[in-house]
């Protein structure tokens, strides 16, 4: 995947511009504006996920482009760990492994850990066959996932990692299985966050 990077000419993955897997432009729309996010479960999110984004996450996750993890793990920069700290990716669906060829979260905390200087571990996986979430609502997704994974114990303070929070039934569910196995999960951190419309609107 990587060599095929290296070997065809790269275009934009937003724009697609040929030149690089994100230009310039594109890339300066992705400026880190970390934010606290409380989704059941509190963590934090360094950008929105806005169009470039969107297009940028779904290249890595769907299309292999992993060149990107470098920005993805600048924009993470901007958000501070706890010392000792264990990156935790969360789980991909075992169709979804075996289509994409990788857990996008796990090498995305595989990376930042390295980068940070702390540790990972792939210590979540899936108990059991679950539904594909983009096409649930929100009470759908949280019936979907309850009960769903199970953790290995780890020792050390625990943040989940991934690519985007939304409902937030991912994380609940992955601090769920990690307090079952006896770990302390002091939040997320994530690339992205959607504005849920119920954020959105103002408060009457």
């Amino acid at each position: 995947m990587q060599l095929l990077e290296t070997l065809l000419p790269s275009t934009c993955v937003a724009c697609r511009k040929v030149g690089r897997t994100i230009c310039d432009n594109c890339l300066s729309e992705l400026e880190a504006q970390p934010r606290s996010v409380d989704r059941g479960i509190k963590g934090w999110s360094a950008i929105d996920y806005s169009k470039t984004a969107t297009s940028a996450i779904n290249a890595f996750k769907e299309h292999g482009r992993t060149a990107l993890l470098g920005e993805f793990c600048k924009l993470l920069d901007t958000i501070s760990l706890p010392e000792n700290a264990i990156l935790v990716g969360l789980p991909s669906s075992a169709t979804a492994t075996r289509k994409r060829g990788f857990v996008p979260a796990e090498i995305l905390a595989d990376r930042l850990a390295r980068r940070r200087s702390v540790r990972s571990a792939h210590a979540l996986v899936f108990s059991r066959k679950i539904a594909d979430q983009a096409l649930l609502s929100r009470e759908q997704r949280e019936t979907n996932l309850a009960g769903s994974m199970l953790a290995k114990p780890l020792s050390g303070p625990v943040v989940l990692v991934d690519d985007v929070v939304t409902t937030g039934a991912s994380m609940r569910e992955a601090a769920r299985a990690m307090a079952v196995a006896g770990n302390q999960v002091t939040g997320f951190i994530t690339i992205a966050e959607t504005i849920l419309k119920t954020d959105a609107e103002p408060k009457k």
